[in-house]
């Protein structure tokens, strides 16, 4: 018999600079390098959510600019027996104010890293691909019509 499977929503965003670089957060006891997202909260928009994670897990206070891309992945926690589906909403987001000494305590350290080397340092593939369509929209979003 299969265990029980909860399905779980998040958002989180890609922060582009204006030297083009991007915002990623880094533990260091497992080398994990990810963008900044997490769980949407009761009676929030995903977009109010994609904000409010950025703002905690960074300390930079930004705006959506618009919508990347959602990935979908599942997994398991031993400590409750659960299988997971979640559910992450990306925006590319413009930087506005705040700094990095603001972040909150879930990561070792945030920075701001060149595109190239975000695509190299990134953990999870999926994050990968998020962070060349955010590059490529904001290129678009960056040449005149």
């Amino acid at each position: 018999m299969d265990s029980p499977k909860e399905k779980i929503s998040s958002a989180g965003g890609v922060v582009i600079n204006s030297s083009y670089e991007i915002a990623i957060c880094r533990r260091f006891s497992t080398d994990l390098w990810v963008l900044p997202k997490g769980k949407i909260e009761q009676g929030e928009t995903i977009e109010d959510a994609a904000i409010r994670e950025v703002k905690e897990e960074t300390g930079l206070i930004v705006e959506i600019v618009e919508f990347v891309n959602s990935i979908q992945y599942n997994y398991y926690e031993l400590r409750n027996s659960m299988h997971y589906s979640k559910t992450v909403y990306f925006f590319l987001m413009r930087w506005i104010a705040g700094d990095f000494i603001n972040h909150d305590e879930e990561f070792d350290e945030v920075v701001w890293v060149p595109k190239q080397k975000a695509l190299k340092y990134m953990t999870f593939e999926s994050e990968v691909d998020i962070v060349k369509e955010s590059f490529l929209l904001a290129d678009r979003q960056s040449r005149p019509e």
